[in-house]
C-alpha cells in the first residue's frame, strides 16, 4: 500500500522517472505472487500425483484435489483483462519443479500412512513422469479454460 501512496505522490509532483521506477516494482512484486500462488496449487496437485505414483492407485478425494488446485491455478495464473496467462510453459515448468520438492514432503506424511521417508517415497516413483503429468494436466485444464472463458467474453 506504500508503493501506491508514493506512486500517487510521484505523478501528483510530476516526478515521472521516479514513479515508472515504483511502477516496475510493482509489476515485479505482483508477477512473484502469481509465482508462489501457482506453486502453491502446483504443490497440491504433485501431492496427489506423487501418492498415486507410489501407492499404485488412486482415490476420488485425490481426484477431486487435483481438479481443485488445477481450476485454481488455472485462475490464479489468467490475466482477466484479456485471458491469457502470465506464466507461459516455461515459467510453468519452473514453478512445477520448485514445487516439487515440498510436495515430495508432504506425500512422504500421507502416502502408506507416512511411514516412508521422502527419500524412499522418491525410490518409489517416477519423478519426471509426475512433472510431466502435471505440466500436461495444467496445460490442458487452461486451453479448456481458455475456451470456456473466450466463450463467456463472446456471450457478453
Amino acid at each position: 500500500m506504500e508503493e501506491i501512496m508514493t506512486l500517487r505522490r510521484y505523478l501528483e509532483e510530476k516526478r515521472y522517472d521516479e514513479a515508472m521506477i515504483i511502477t516496475i516494482e510493482l509489476e515485479n512484486m505482483s508477477y512473484d505472487d502469481k509465482i508462489l500462488r501457482v506453486m502453491d496449487f502446483a504443490e497440491l496437485i504433485l501431492l496427489q500425483l506423487i501418492k498415486q505414483d507410489a501407492e499404485k492407485r488412486s482415490a476420488r478425494s485425490w481426484e477431486r484435489s487435483i481438479d481443485y488446485a488445477l481450476s485454481h491455478l488455472v485462475r490464479a495464473n489468467r490475466k482477466h483483462r484479456t485471458g491469457e496467462y502470465y506464466l507461459g510453459e516455461k515459467d510453468l515448468v519452473y514453478a512445477i519443479e520448485e514445487a516439487y520438492s515440498t510436495a515430495l514432503l508432504m506425500a512422504s506424511t500421507q502416502a502408506f500412512e507416512g511411514i516412508y521417508s521422502p527419500e524412499e517415497i522418491e525410490r518409489r516413483i517416477n519423478r519426471q513422469h509426475i512433472l510431466d503429468t502435471a505440466l500436461e494436466r495444467i496445460l490442458n485444464e487452461q486451453e479448456h479454460s481458455k475456451d470456456r472463458y473466450v466463450g463467456s467474453k463472446n456471450d457478453e
